[in-house]
């Protein structure tokens, strides 16, 4: 065989190499391509099998807040029916007895009022009110829940998913917009709407009351009292806090508040440049400022409050504390007793003094504000 022959050889043998190689690098791409679709087909089943789970649970837990609502329901039935037993019982004795003593007459009203209210209405009880409360807050986690996992998904779900995920979100919202509405309705039943103004009404007066007291005692110069600076290095929030820390302290330990506003950087008169007195009887102390300490809490007229910070020992009036003998009260009328009852204190304390009251409703009047005000 000549050279030019075996070039030709050569050259076919090249060729038919190459064409090997070719199509062993395209098979190996269509097995890749291959491998790579059956692992996103099978993260995606993955992501369907996970939302199903999930579809189930969220579809028993709405199952259990229907039967608590459920038991709610049945036990409000039980508190009208016993209301309405109450009553008849009360016409007939009134029917048997025409011409009541005016004691007894005072005995009945007293038992009457022991058990229901003007509205006819028994207060719920503290089981039931915690287990409504429960229920509320269970179903408000439900949907947050709800709504942080599916935006998660939507973020690496197809599209056919996602508008699934859509109708899925469409059908809880409706759900819950459902039970928020039952259970906003089970508090306004049977006159408890009317019943938790009324309670609410009273307690407010009877606290005012008691914060007037304190700080209008009968002889200034032996009442013990708190002093409290405002002038913090921080700012009017962080002062305000300080002043709440200071009215809440003193109120544990029975002391008339006093505060220090001299040179206040919001107001060149002090506090009472903006707000009314705490006081109109009692703002100065006499005699010695003595500084924070448990026994001197207790013994000395006049303590001066520090900061949070450096408050040792810390007295049980702190918060989140309520006082003992309205808990239970507060309780029934709010979830969450101590913001309340902090709310008594700035109700206190924020009273606008009649030039900057008269200020305020100039502006108001000048801007038209109408009510409800937003933002």
């Amino acid at each position: 065989m000549t050279r030019t022959t075996w070039k030709y050889i050569f050259a076919l043998v090249s060729i038919w190499l190459l064409i090997l190689g070719y199509m062993g690098w395209q098979l190996l791409s269509v097995a890749e391509d291959s491998n790579r679709n059956v692992a996103a087909v099978m993260q995606k089943e993955r992501h369907v099998e996970l939302l199903q789970n999930q579809n189930e649970g969220l579809k028993k837990k709405l199952a259990e807040l229907q039967a608590e609502k459920n038991k709610l329901e049945i036990e409000v039935g039980q508190l009208r029916k016993k209301n309405l037993d109450l009553e008849r019982k009360l016409a007939a004795e009134a029917s048997e007895n025409q011409q009541p003593v005016i004691k007894e007459k005072r005995d009945s009203e007293v038992a009457i009022n022991s058990v229901t209210n003007s509205h006819g209405f028994t207060p719920p009880s503290e089981e039931f009110l915690t287990t409504r409360r429960r229920a509320e807050k269970e179903l408000k986690e439900i949907w947050y829940f709800v709504s942080a996992e599916v935006s998660k998904v939507n973020k690496i779900a197809s599209e056919n998913v996602n508008r699934k995920l859509r109708e899925m979100v469409q059908t809880v919202a409706d759900m819950h917009h459902t039970l928020s509405l039952n259970f906003e309705k089970l508090k306004t039943m049977d006159g408890q709407k009317e019943w938790v103004e009324k309670e609410h009404k009273e307690l407010t007066d009877l606290v005012q009351r008691r914060l007037h007291y304190l700080q209008h005692p009968r002889d200034c110069n032996s009442a013990k009292k708190l002093m409290c600076q405002i002038n913090k290095g921080c700012g009017y929030g962080c002062q305000v806090h300080h002043l709440m820390y200071c009215f809440i302290v003193a109120y544990g330990l029975e002391r008339t508040l006093i505060i220090d506003s001299v040179g206040w950087r919001y107001s060149a008169k002090g506090w009472n440049g903006i707000f009314k007195p705490v006081s109109e009887t009692c703002t100065t102390y006499q005699g010695h400022l003595a500084s924070w300490s448990g026994a001197a809490s207790t013994r000395e007229n006049n303590i001066l409050m520090p900061i949070v910070d450096s408050l040792y020992p810390r007295p049980p009036y702190m918060p989140l504390a309520v006082p003992k003998d309205l808990a239970g009260r507060i309780q029934r009328i709010h979830s969450h007793p101590f913001v309340w009852w902090i709310g008594q204190f700035a109700k206190y304390l924020f009273r606008y003094a009649p030039p900057v009251q008269e200020e305020i409703d100039k502006k108001r009047t000048l801007l038209g504000f109408k009510k409800p005000i937003v933002g």
